[in-house]
């Protein structure tokens, strides 16, 4: 039995933080590439020691950048509740509303990751959350996004959780 957290799943924000987290990801890319192409030309050239103290504190400034990116996306992301694994089914509890999915009524478990983190990854795949959808039935389909790694002890990926429960019971399982 693991517990994860349950974040708010409101379509127009998802939208924006992961349009964001990609821009993000290019430019810091095209960044990196940049200074390192810079510093490659001006050791060629012979320029001084003064140079690489610039391109120094250019990096330290990116790198803090993008700790202050990745705080304002945790905080873009509202804890609204909690989801429980176990092997009779998943237990969504969100505000005061408890919604219990069992695994022989659901259909598909659908997971992608959602949240990259380039330099302090959560877990193996360097996702901090993943973005879930469960089909239960043929007229029920919700998502919900979720934490990477589970918040009791010992931590467990959600991945590996509903992967070794897949294997006790019959659901499909799906990961892109």
């Amino acid at each position: 039995m693991s517990k994860f957290i349950l974040y708010n799943s409101n379509e127009k924000t998802l939208k924006k933080i992961k349009l964001t987290n990609r821009l993000f990801f290019i430019l810091s890319g095209i960044l990196i590439g940049l200074f390192g192409f810079l510093g490659r030309i001006s050791d060629w050239i012979g320029f001084n020691e003064s140079y690489f103290i610039i391109l120094i504190f250019i990096w330290l400034v990116l790198f803090v950048s993008l700790l202050y990116y990745s705080r304002r996306n945790d905080r873009k992301l509202n804890r609204i509740g909690e989801i429980t694994t176990s092997m009779e089914g998943i237990k969504k509890v969100s505000n005061d509303e408890k919604e219990f999915f069992e695994y022989e009524k659901i259909n598909n478990i659908k997971v992608r990751n959602f949240l990259l983190t380039p330099f302090f990854a959560a877990n193996n795949d360097g996702s901090k959350s993943y973005l879930i959808t469960i089909e239960a039935d043929k007229s029920l389909k919700e998502k919900l996004i979720i934490s990477s790694q589970s918040i009791d002890k010992p931590e467990t990926n959600f991945k590996d959780a509903i992967k070794v429960l897949s294997k006790f019971r019959k659901i499909g399982f799906k990961t892109t």
